[in-house]
């Protein structure tokens, strides 16, 4: 058996959208000018993602759209995407998540940062895909997405990547490992920003202990799901299961 040791590995992290993002690799020519430059593109499109749809950018195109100085449809196409992301998110949770959320002044306003991140990392996931010879995983603030590019040797698809699920109560404590190839897999709970989760049923912001993760094909519907069902609790993981059955849900008490 070929250990994860004999495979060459090397990460790279950049500070984007508030948070390290981090890229690892796996493959041969992880230190090539090739690698480098996939590399490179991937974080050009993270602060691209950035300029235009955050929140706290007053520069940012999303904070145009919610001063209400420009409409969806003046605007550039990937927005109008995220939009529609957005409807149908808050559709098929059965309300349980939305981007119409208070802003400081209690005002609901359009923010889509719940899509934005997860719906990042996996187009940044697409450009790492592109790189024959490897498998990669990159992390932005526990939003995970993994996979490998074509052309990579069955050896180093075959190594999963371990990712340690934190426990909701100690920082310095994993208490659970999940073990991805391809995919996606994100974790919503209180413990690490505090009560920033809203109910948009119930116009409140829960208290609810614990985390929960879920992990699928395609991180941004995992992180999605994963502040749907921490908002809907147990009993909504059915409408999950009824969407695609093939992701699946971690939790924490």
């Amino acid at each position: 058996m070929v250990t994860a040791t004999k495979t060459p590995r090397r990460a790279w992290v950049e500070q984007i959208m508030g948070l390290p993002i981090s890229i690892h690799l796996r493959g041969d020519d992880v230190r090539s000018e090739a690698t480098e430059a996939v590399v490179a593109r991937v974080y050009r499109r993270l602060r691209w993602v950035d300029s235009v749809f955050s929140t706290y950018r007053q520069d940012s195109t999303v904070s145009a759209l919610r001063r209400g100085e420009v409409e969806v449809d003046e605007v550039v196409g990937a927005v109008g995407y995220i939009v529609d992301v957005c409807a149908e998110a808050s559709r098929v949770t059965g309300g349980c998540f939305s981007a119409d959320l208070p802003d400081a002044d209690g005002v609901r306003r359009f923010d889509p940062s719940g899509v934005v991140k997860g719906w990042a990392i996996g187009e940044a996931a697409k450009l790492l895909g592109e790189l024959p010879g490897h498998s990669y995983c990159i992390n932005a603030g526990g939003d995970i997405a993994t996979g490998y590019g074509p052309d990579c040797p069955r050896e180093v698809r075959d190594q999963a990547w371990r990712v340690g699920l934190q426990s909701p109560h100690r920082a310095d404590a994993i208490v659970r490992t999940v073990e991805l190839h391809t995919g996606g897999l994100a974790t919503s709970g209180l413990y690490a920003r505090g009560n920033h989760i809203y109910d948009p049923r119930t116009g409140t912001y829960p208290t609810t202990t614990g985390s929960v993760t879920v992990s699928g094909p395609d991180v941004m519907w995992a992180d999605i799901w994963a502040t749907a069902l921490f908002v809907g609790g147990k009993e909504s993981e059915e409408l999950l299961h009824q969407w695609d059955p093939r992701y699946s849900v971690i939790r924490l008490t």
